[in-house]
Protein backbone atom coordinates (compact mmCIF):
# COMPACT_ATOMS: atom_id res chain seq x y z
CA UNK A 1 0.00 0.00 0.00
CA UNK A 2 1.24 3.44 -0.94
CA UNK A 3 2.08 5.80 2.17
CA UNK A 4 2.28 9.04 0.26
CA UNK A 5 -0.30 11.20 -1.45
CA UNK A 6 1.60 13.48 -3.49
CA UNK A 7 5.09 13.58 -3.24
CA UNK A 8 7.21 16.03 -4.82
CA UNK A 9 10.49 16.22 -3.53
CA UNK A 10 13.32 13.30 -1.83
CA UNK A 11 16.37 13.88 -0.62
CA UNK A 12 18.63 11.53 0.55
CA UNK A 13 21.44 11.94 3.43
CA UNK A 14 23.63 8.97 4.81
CA UNK A 15 21.10 6.51 3.87
CA UNK A 16 18.01 8.17 5.20
CA UNK A 17 15.49 9.79 2.68
CA UNK A 18 13.30 12.94 3.48
CA UNK A 19 9.79 13.05 0.76
CA UNK A 20 8.38 16.03 0.85
CA UNK A 21 4.38 15.58 0.79
CA UNK A 22 2.08 17.96 -0.27
CA UNK A 23 -0.62 15.89 0.29
CA UNK A 24 -0.40 14.60 3.75
CA UNK A 25 -1.28 16.56 6.89
CA UNK A 26 2.71 16.54 7.77
CA UNK A 27 4.68 17.93 4.89
CA UNK A 28 7.80 16.08 5.57
CA UNK A 29 8.61 12.09 5.95
CA UNK A 30 11.66 10.58 7.70
CA UNK A 31 12.48 7.09 5.74
CA UNK A 32 14.88 4.63 7.00
CA UNK A 33 17.53 2.96 4.51
CA UNK A 34 15.08 0.58 3.55
CA UNK A 35 12.46 3.29 2.50
CA UNK A 36 10.23 2.19 5.84
CA UNK A 37 8.94 5.34 7.56
CA UNK A 38 10.86 6.64 10.52
CA UNK A 39 8.70 9.91 11.50
CA UNK A 40 6.58 12.24 9.98
CA UNK A 41 6.90 16.25 10.59
CA UNK A 42 6.13 20.03 10.12
CA UNK A 43 2.67 19.65 10.31
CA UNK A 44 0.01 21.68 8.72
CA UNK A 45 -1.79 24.19 10.61
CA UNK A 46 -1.77 27.90 11.79
CA UNK A 47 -0.72 26.86 15.17
CA UNK A 48 3.60 26.97 16.62
CA UNK A 49 5.29 25.34 14.92
CA UNK A 50 3.33 24.72 12.09
CA UNK A 51 2.83 25.92 8.71
CA UNK A 52 0.08 27.09 6.57
CA UNK A 53 1.66 27.67 2.97
CA UNK A 54 3.89 25.30 1.30
CA UNK A 55 7.70 25.02 2.01
CA UNK A 56 10.46 25.68 0.04
CA UNK A 57 12.67 22.33 0.45
CA UNK A 58 16.34 22.43 0.11
CA UNK A 59 18.20 19.38 -1.28
CA UNK A 60 21.31 19.43 0.98
CA UNK A 61 23.16 16.83 3.32
CA UNK A 62 21.37 17.30 6.42
CA UNK A 63 22.71 13.90 8.27
CA UNK A 64 26.20 15.54 7.99
CA UNK A 65 24.83 19.19 8.96
CA UNK A 66 22.73 17.59 11.64
CA UNK A 67 19.66 20.24 10.57
CA UNK A 68 16.88 19.99 7.75
CA UNK A 69 16.18 23.30 6.50
CA UNK A 70 12.99 24.80 4.46
CA UNK A 71 12.40 27.79 2.83
CA UNK A 72 9.29 30.12 3.60
CA UNK A 73 8.00 32.08 1.36
CA UNK A 74 5.51 34.48 2.87
CA UNK A 75 7.78 34.91 5.85
CA UNK A 76 11.16 35.30 3.50
CA UNK A 77 12.79 33.47 6.28
CA UNK A 78 14.84 30.36 6.13
CA UNK A 79 13.89 27.20 8.82
CA UNK A 80 16.30 25.01 10.46
CA UNK A 81 15.24 21.77 12.28
CA UNK A 82 17.59 20.08 14.14
CA UNK A 83 18.32 16.37 13.85
CA UNK A 84 20.54 13.73 15.37
CA UNK A 85 23.30 12.47 13.12
CA UNK A 86 23.18 9.20 14.96
CA UNK A 87 19.78 8.30 15.33
CA UNK A 88 18.31 10.49 12.75
CA UNK A 89 15.80 11.46 15.57
CA UNK A 90 14.29 14.89 14.82
CA UNK A 91 14.12 17.73 17.23
CA UNK A 92 10.68 19.46 18.38
CA UNK A 93 12.15 23.51 17.99
CA UNK A 94 13.40 25.49 15.08
CA UNK A 95 15.14 28.47 14.56
CA UNK A 96 14.37 30.84 11.87
CA UNK A 97 16.54 32.56 9.74
CA UNK A 98 15.42 35.73 8.06
CA UNK A 99 16.57 36.61 4.28
CA UNK A 100 18.35 39.79 4.10
CA UNK A 101 16.21 42.44 3.11
CA UNK A 102 18.19 43.40 -0.25
CA UNK A 103 17.51 39.57 -1.36
CA UNK A 104 13.79 39.19 -2.82
CA UNK A 105 12.17 37.85 -5.71
CA UNK A 106 14.27 33.95 -4.17
CA UNK A 107 12.33 31.06 -6.28
CA UNK A 108 14.43 28.87 -4.06
CA UNK A 109 17.37 28.50 -1.14
CA UNK A 110 19.79 25.76 -0.69
CA UNK A 111 21.74 24.86 2.26
CA UNK A 112 25.68 24.76 1.18
CA UNK A 113 26.88 24.89 5.11
CA UNK A 114 25.63 26.27 8.00
CA UNK A 115 27.05 29.74 7.10
CA UNK A 116 26.49 29.80 3.22
CA UNK A 117 23.12 29.06 1.46
CA UNK A 118 22.30 29.54 -2.11
CA UNK A 119 19.17 31.24 -3.19
CA UNK A 120 18.63 31.52 -7.31
CA UNK A 121 15.81 33.44 -8.79
CA UNK A 122 15.94 37.26 -8.61
CA UNK A 123 14.58 38.11 -11.54
CA UNK A 124 16.60 40.79 -13.36
CA UNK A 125 18.75 41.74 -10.34
CA UNK A 126 21.04 38.26 -10.47
CA UNK A 127 20.47 34.36 -10.39
CA UNK A 128 22.27 32.67 -8.02
CA UNK A 129 22.74 34.34 -4.70
CA UNK A 130 25.07 33.08 -2.26
CA UNK A 131 24.32 34.64 1.28
CA UNK A 132 25.31 34.57 4.74
CA UNK A 133 22.26 34.12 7.45
CA UNK A 134 24.24 35.03 10.63
CA UNK A 135 26.36 37.90 8.93
CA UNK A 136 22.65 38.95 7.19
CA UNK A 137 24.30 40.41 4.15
CA UNK A 138 24.74 38.95 0.31
CA UNK A 139 28.34 38.01 -0.55
CA UNK A 140 28.07 37.28 -4.13
CA UNK A 141 24.84 38.00 -7.34
CA UNK A 142 25.89 36.24 -10.09
CA UNK A 143 24.92 37.52 -13.73
CA UNK A 144 22.35 36.49 -15.90
CA UNK A 145 23.64 33.66 -18.13
CA UNK A 146 22.83 33.66 -20.50
CA UNK A 147 21.60 36.80 -21.76
CA UNK A 148 18.16 37.46 -21.56
CA UNK A 149 16.01 38.74 -24.26
CA UNK A 150 16.15 42.93 -24.08
CA UNK A 151 11.89 43.35 -23.30
CA UNK A 152 9.87 43.84 -20.22
CA UNK A 153 7.81 40.57 -19.98
CA UNK A 154 8.09 39.46 -16.67
CA UNK A 155 6.61 36.13 -17.07
CA UNK A 156 9.54 35.29 -19.40
CA UNK A 157 12.41 36.21 -16.66
CA UNK A 158 10.82 34.02 -14.43
CA UNK A 159 11.18 30.53 -16.12
CA UNK A 160 14.46 31.83 -17.39
CA UNK A 161 15.69 31.36 -14.29
CA UNK A 162 14.49 28.27 -12.55
CA UNK A 163 16.76 25.50 -12.15
CA UNK A 164 18.27 23.37 -9.16
CA UNK A 165 21.48 23.52 -7.44
CA UNK A 166 23.46 21.12 -6.12
CA UNK A 167 26.67 21.43 -3.83
CA UNK A 168 30.43 19.84 -3.73
CA UNK A 169 31.43 20.38 0.06
CA UNK A 170 35.10 19.04 -0.32
CA UNK A 171 35.93 22.00 -3.41
CA UNK A 172 33.10 23.94 -2.19
CA UNK A 173 31.89 24.54 -5.64
CA UNK A 174 28.45 25.13 -6.79
CA UNK A 175 26.37 23.06 -9.83
CA UNK A 176 23.21 24.86 -11.15
CA UNK A 177 21.23 23.27 -13.74
CA UNK A 178 19.06 25.32 -15.84
CA UNK A 179 15.47 24.28 -16.43
CA UNK A 180 14.90 27.19 -19.22
CA UNK A 181 18.19 26.55 -20.74
CA UNK A 182 19.92 23.30 -21.50
CA UNK A 183 22.86 23.88 -19.65
CA UNK A 184 24.89 22.97 -16.44
CA UNK A 185 26.67 25.53 -14.59
CA UNK A 186 29.69 25.05 -12.70
CA UNK A 187 30.67 28.37 -10.15
CA UNK A 188 34.15 28.05 -7.72
CA UNK A 189 34.70 28.35 -3.77
CA UNK A 190 35.00 31.99 -4.52
CA UNK A 191 31.05 32.18 -6.57
CA UNK A 192 32.80 33.09 -9.68
CA UNK A 193 31.48 31.18 -13.02
CA UNK A 194 33.67 28.76 -13.90
CA UNK A 195 32.31 26.69 -16.64
CA UNK A 196 29.45 26.44 -18.59
CA UNK A 197 28.22 23.58 -20.26
CA UNK A 198 25.42 23.34 -22.75
CA UNK A 199 23.96 19.78 -23.43
CA UNK A 200 21.56 21.18 -26.27
CA UNK A 201 21.16 23.83 -28.98
CA UNK A 202 18.72 26.44 -27.78
CA UNK A 203 17.63 29.70 -29.22
CA UNK A 204 14.65 30.81 -26.71
CA UNK A 205 11.54 32.56 -27.73
CA UNK A 206 10.04 34.94 -25.58
CA UNK A 207 7.14 32.97 -24.50
CA UNK A 208 8.74 29.12 -24.57
CA UNK A 209 8.78 27.47 -21.10
CA UNK A 210 11.05 24.21 -21.18
CA UNK A 211 11.37 21.90 -18.56
CA UNK A 212 14.83 21.05 -19.47
CA UNK A 213 17.01 19.97 -15.88
CA UNK A 214 14.98 19.71 -12.92
CA UNK A 215 17.10 18.03 -10.59
CA UNK A 216 20.63 17.52 -9.60
CA UNK A 217 22.85 16.13 -7.31
CA UNK A 218 26.76 15.68 -6.16
CA UNK A 219 28.03 12.57 -4.71
CA UNK A 220 31.47 10.69 -5.64
CA UNK A 221 33.02 13.21 -7.74
CA UNK A 222 30.38 13.07 -10.17
CA UNK A 223 27.22 15.65 -11.11
CA UNK A 224 23.62 14.16 -11.59
CA UNK A 225 21.17 16.20 -13.33
CA UNK A 226 17.74 14.97 -14.40
CA UNK A 227 16.71 16.11 -17.59
CA UNK A 228 13.39 16.09 -19.81
CA UNK A 229 13.72 18.90 -22.54
CA UNK A 230 10.40 19.65 -22.68
CA UNK A 231 7.39 22.12 -22.23
CA UNK A 232 5.54 22.14 -19.19
CA UNK A 233 2.48 22.74 -20.85
CA UNK A 234 2.67 19.34 -22.70
CA UNK A 235 3.34 17.12 -19.34
CA UNK A 236 -0.08 19.05 -18.21
CA UNK A 237 -1.98 17.40 -21.21
CA UNK A 238 -0.32 13.94 -20.82
CA UNK A 239 1.18 13.45 -17.56
CA UNK A 240 0.60 9.61 -18.21
CA UNK A 241 1.86 9.47 -21.65
CA UNK A 242 5.51 8.43 -23.30
CA UNK A 243 7.48 11.25 -21.67
CA UNK A 244 10.55 9.95 -20.19
CA UNK A 245 13.50 11.42 -18.14
CA UNK A 246 16.88 11.10 -18.96
CA UNK A 247 19.76 10.84 -15.97
CA UNK A 248 23.11 13.54 -17.23
CA UNK A 249 25.89 12.46 -15.72
CA UNK A 250 29.09 15.05 -15.47
CA UNK A 251 32.46 14.93 -13.55
CA UNK A 252 32.81 17.23 -11.28
CA UNK A 253 34.18 19.73 -13.60
CA UNK A 254 31.20 19.54 -15.65
CA UNK A 255 32.62 17.44 -18.52
CA UNK A 256 29.94 14.84 -19.78
CA UNK A 257 30.39 11.05 -18.66
CA UNK A 258 27.01 9.28 -19.54
CA UNK A 259 23.19 9.55 -20.59
CA UNK A 260 20.91 7.17 -18.89
CA UNK A 261 17.48 6.88 -20.81
CA UNK A 262 15.14 6.13 -17.67
CA UNK A 263 11.96 4.30 -18.21
CA UNK A 264 9.48 6.23 -16.95
CA UNK A 265 8.92 10.40 -16.04
CA UNK A 266 10.45 11.65 -12.90
CA UNK A 267 9.19 14.32 -11.52
CA UNK A 268 11.86 14.69 -8.27
CA UNK A 269 15.15 12.70 -8.04
CA UNK A 270 18.08 12.41 -5.20
CA UNK A 271 21.47 10.06 -5.23
CA UNK A 272 21.77 7.64 -2.00
CA UNK A 273 25.77 7.73 -2.04
CA UNK A 274 26.06 4.78 0.17
CA UNK A 275 24.45 2.60 -1.70
CA UNK A 276 24.60 3.16 -4.81
CA UNK A 277 21.38 3.75 -6.37
CA UNK A 278 18.93 6.95 -7.48
CA UNK A 279 15.69 7.12 -6.19
CA UNK A 280 12.79 9.19 -7.58
CA UNK A 281 9.67 10.55 -7.69
CA UNK A 282 6.98 8.92 -10.25
CA UNK A 283 3.79 10.90 -9.50
CA UNK A 284 1.72 8.55 -12.25
CA UNK A 285 2.43 5.77 -10.03
CA UNK A 286 -0.39 5.64 -7.53
CA UNK A 287 0.87 2.73 -6.19
CA UNK A 288 4.30 3.30 -5.59
CA UNK A 289 5.45 6.93 -6.46
CA UNK A 290 9.62 5.84 -5.13
CA UNK A 291 11.42 4.21 -7.92
CA UNK A 292 14.79 2.84 -7.24
CA UNK A 293 17.45 2.54 -9.87
CA UNK A 294 20.69 0.78 -8.93
CA UNK A 295 23.46 2.75 -10.59
CA UNK A 296 26.32 0.69 -13.14
CA UNK A 297 29.40 0.17 -11.17
CA UNK A 298 31.66 2.46 -13.35
CA UNK A 299 29.70 5.47 -11.89
CA UNK A 300 30.19 4.53 -8.32
CA UNK A 301 34.19 4.79 -8.38
CA UNK A 302 35.66 8.19 -7.09
CA UNK A 303 38.04 9.55 -9.62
Amino acid sequence: MNYFMNPVECISSYGYLLVFDTGKDTYLHLLNEDLSVNSAFLKKGNGPEELDSEPGISHHDFMRLGAIYYYDFVRSSIVRIPINKISGLVGNSSEEFPIPENLYNLQSVTIAEDSLFIGNGGMVEGKLFFFSPVEGKKVVETPFMPEPVKRNDREYLMYSYLGKVAWNPQKKWTYFANSYFPQLEVYDSTYNLRKVIQTESHSPSSHEKMFYYHGIDYGLNKVFALYLGENPDNLLKNLFGNFKSELHVFDEEGSPVLRIKLDRLLTSFTYDVGNGRIIGIDESNEEQPLVEYILPKELLKVN
